[in-house]
């Protein structure tokens, strides 16, 4: 570097040293005493008629008085000096170094220009790729700043996604107040919503099944002649305040909204009709609740007929690790079955007939036959529904206990699993919830299983 004369004028900021953020007030004021009291020991760096190092102990030499002293700098690659100058000064994250090898790509970019334009070859041992020779210099660009900054090419690349996507979370990665991991969570989740949306409006042309969905409140009439219905599969709310949208059912009032509604799908039931209800065996919400017995004692009042019991085996072995009572002792157990039960009923006598041949295979029917299942829940619920059980809960039961071409209810329909297993199993699906939103959805995702049954 060659000395120069001393700066007396305002000079602009070279580009490079822009990226960079100034010290506070605060800072630039103790450096200004510091340069008062023991000189300027480091000059300011010129290139070009811009500062590129110095920007700081200019505004400092200002505040003291002090003329400051520059120096012409002399070498090929005035943005890796900066980088070289600043990152032995300040204390950078691997984000924040990310963040401004981001900021250096067009600079880097620019001087890949002016040697094209000078007529020089790119710098040896650059990356290349496909594309135009724009998108080549670009990727090259940010290639070499990411070699100067000495950080990984894929961390500058998710920051540069974050720049184009989110500008303000960027420059809070670039001041180290946010990781890059942080900043791409609402990155994403806006994506997923997108796509949602997307795939949502895409939905919605195709054509839907032809199966009855209706916003109804189960426990009250329900709008369907009586005596029509020949299966109904479904787990009402059990009071154990799921973030349902138009709310859960208190738990103090579960036996008589259990009675209403299990009184109304008993009009709609044929004679003969079944009725396979998924709840659990107890639950605490609300007190202790011998839910399952209640479910039974409801059912009986309002005419329905008891038959047998299921025990489906979730897995689920979270319930049996929460709220054991006292541990290792005797004092106050409190025993909970990782298991949920499935009652049968009918509507007067239990056997029936069709004209229709039935679609369970002799292996499927003995295995049902006995009366503990073993298979999974429901854990990516369509829709993000708060309380869904899985597809092969309701295949096995309409398998089970019904004929095709037979009429399927499921009064709670949710997420819509059993009018999707029932449409697949050439039933004739029918579903009612009170929440608006539950309806839709269940028609999305019968749309959806068109769209992809079309395409298999």
């Amino acid at each position: 570097m060659n000395t120069s004369p001393s700066l007396s004028t305002h000079m602009n900021v070279h580009p490079a040293a822009d990226i960079f953020p100034t010290m506070s007030e605060a800072e630039i004021k103790d450096l200004a005493e510091d340069i008062k009291a023991n000189g300027l020991h480091v000059p300011i760096v010129l290139h070009e008629g811009q500062i590129l190092d110095g920007r700081n102990r200019l505004a400092a030499c200002k505040l003291a008085g002090v003329e400051p002293v520059t120096v012409n700098y002399t070498g090929n690659d005035p943005v890796a000096f900066v980088w070289a100058q600043n990152v032995l000064r300040r204390h950078l994250t691997e984000d924040q170094k990310a963040a401004l090898a981001v900021e250096m790509e067009p600079l880097f970019a620019e001087q890949a220009r002016m040697r094209m334009l000078a007529g020089k070859a790119p710098d040896p041992g650059a990356e290349t790729a496909p594309g135009s020779a724009k998108r080549d210099n670009t990727k090259r660009a940010l290639m070499q700043a990411a070699t100067t900054a000495k950080v990984a090419p894929k961390r500058a690349r998710r920051a540069k996604a974050i720049k184009e996507r989110a500008p303000e979370h960027f420059e809070l990665v670039k001041a180290g107040e946010l990781t890059i991991a942080d900043a791409e969570k609402p990155i994403r989740a806006a994506e997923r919503e997108r796509k949602a949306a997307e795939r949502a409006g895409r939905l919605r042309t195709l054509p839907v099944p032809t199966v009855r969905l209706e916003e109804a409140d189960a426990t009250q009439p329900l709008p369907l002649e009586d005596g029509s219905v020949d299966l109904i599969v479904t787990s009402p709310p059990y009071g154990l305040e799921k973030p349902y949208r138009r709310g859960d059912d208190l738990a103090t009032g579960w036996y008589e909204f259990t009675a209403d509604w299990l009184r109304q799908a008993f009009l709609v039931a044929k004679h003969g009709g079944r009725l396979a209800l998924n709840v659990p065996l107890d639950t605490r919400k609300g007190g202790k609740r011998p839910t399952y017995a209640q479910a039974i004692q409801a059912a009986l009042e309002v005419g329905w007929t008891y038959d047998s019991t299921i025990v489906w085996n979730e897995g689920n072995t979270t319930k049996g690790n929460r709220g054991l009572g006292s541990v290792g002792s005797p004092a106050s157990p409190q025993p909970v079955a990782p298991v949920e039960m499935i009652v049968l009923f009918c509507k007067g006598e239990w056997g029936r007939t069709s004209t229709q041949p039935p679609n369970i295979s002799h292996d499927e029917w003995q295995e049902y036959g006995k009366a503990t299942w073993t298979f999974p829940g429901e854990s990516h619920p369509f829709g993000g529904h708060p309380a869904a059980f899985p597809l092969e809960l309701p295949t096995r039961l309409i398998k089970y206990l019904s004929f095709p071409g037979d009429v399927v209810l499921d009064p709670f329909v949710g997420s819509g699993t059993t009018v999707l297993a029932a449409l697949r199993l050439k039933r004739e699906p029918i579903g009612f919830d009170l929440d608006h939103g539950c309806i839709e959805n269940s028609k999305l995702r019968l749309a959806a299983d068109t769209e992809a049954e079309a395409a298999a």
